[in-house]
């Protein structure tokens, strides 16, 4: 039985290229001297902590999925970093750096450009002084 065309999660490889591409996303971010307090072990609650969640959101986690909670505690329609409260400099940081993992990764244009765009909309949500009324 068919359900439509893979999603973006289904053509980069499922659960597990999503737990890649989040572990490579958050290497970077601890890397990053402006990023890392916000996403130290601590900070993130396990391997890959809230970044699996958005990543799956992001990616077009299945719809049988929508609305579960997953292995990071985040519903699949749940803002994962709603209370960072990031600066306008901390999200550019952090997309950029989403950008390079998503190219590492060999994914193709158009699937980094609906990600990026995701990305954006999900703005208002964690940069502090932009929170939707």
């Amino acid at each position: 039985m068919t359900y439509g065309p893979p999603t973006l999660f289904d053509r980069l490889g499922g659960a597990p290229a999503l737990a890649a591409l989040a572990g490579a996303l958050l290497a970077r971010l601890q890397g990053e001297p402006e990023l890392a307090h916000l996403f130290s072990p601590a900070a993130v609650g396990g391997p890959a902590g809230p970044l699996h969640g958005v990543l799956a959101v992001a990616l077009g986690r299945p719809a049988a999925m929508a609305g579960m909670t997953g292995m990071d505690g985040m519903t699949a329609t749940q803002p994962a970093v709603d209370d960072r409260h990031l600066t306008h400099r901390q999200f550019c940081l952090f997309a950029a750096h989403l950008l390079d993992v998503l190219t590492d990764a060999g994914t193709a244009e158009d699937d980094v450009a609906t990600v990026m765009t995701w990305v954006h909309t999900a703005r208002p949500a964690v940069v502090a002084g932009e929170r939707p009324a």
